[in-house]
């Protein structure tokens, strides 16, 4: 699919209810140098170190794999120059770009709403074409939400795009026709990700 994601994902983890991490005066949030386990109202969490495609949140969400995805030991939590030691560093899920995907059921998980949530994951692109590439996708009906990447092989970018609702009213954080947010990526190396809706907003 020319949409598919070609590269590493570690850490992906939903929690509904609550917008984890505050961000700094200049509205960074600082990234984790360890793996991450389920906190509260932890809806989903998908981690390898269980080293299987399993969700790790305690509420036991199916997940399917289509294609070959795999488990590597290959981990933002590596120190440079370190041999990768999967009991400390953990690993990521590695997908080839051609018809790998992670599929998670379809639950409440997804219907975060516009109340206080937050994604993070960990994203480490090989495949630096032209193409868009997508993270996460969920639809349904007039509700989506989204990160996807585009640009030139040269100048990549990711986007959060979500829309609660079309018919949602300007005070709300999803307003009528969505919300998007871009953000650079740094090619060949891990880029971190966050997406967090606090009070309204995100």
């Amino acid at each position: 699919n020319s949409q598919d994601l070609g590269g590493y994902i570690a850490d992906f983890r939903i929690v509904n209810g609550t917008a984890v991490y505050t961000p700094d005066s200049s509205g960074n949030i600082s990234a984790p140098t360890q793996k991450l386990s389920a906190i509260t109202n932890t809806k989903f969490l998908l981690s390898t170190d269980s080293k299987k495609f399993e969700d790790l949140s305690g509420t036991n969400k199916t997940v399917t794999i289509n294609s070959t995805p795999s488990i590597e030991a290959f981990s933002p939590y590596t120190p440079k120059d370190s041999v990768p030691d999967h009991s400390v560093h953990g690993g990521s899920f590695y997908l080839d770009g051609n018809g790998d995907k992670i599929v998670l059921d379809d639950s409440d998980t997804w219907s975060v709403g516009n109340g206080d949530f937050t994604f993070k994951f960990w994203m480490y692109g090989n495949d630096n074409t032209d193409q868009t590439q997508h993270v996460f996708a969920k639809w349904n009906n007039n509700k989506e939400i989204r990160a996807f990447f585009e640009g030139s092989a040269s100048n990549r970018y990711t986007i959060f795009w979500f829309q609660y609702n079309t018919s949602a009213t300007p005070t709300d954080p999803w307003v009528d026709g969505g919300k998007w947010e871009n953000l650079p990526i740094v090619p060949n190396t891990w880029n971190y990700f966050v997406l967090r809706n606090s009070g309204g907003t995100t």
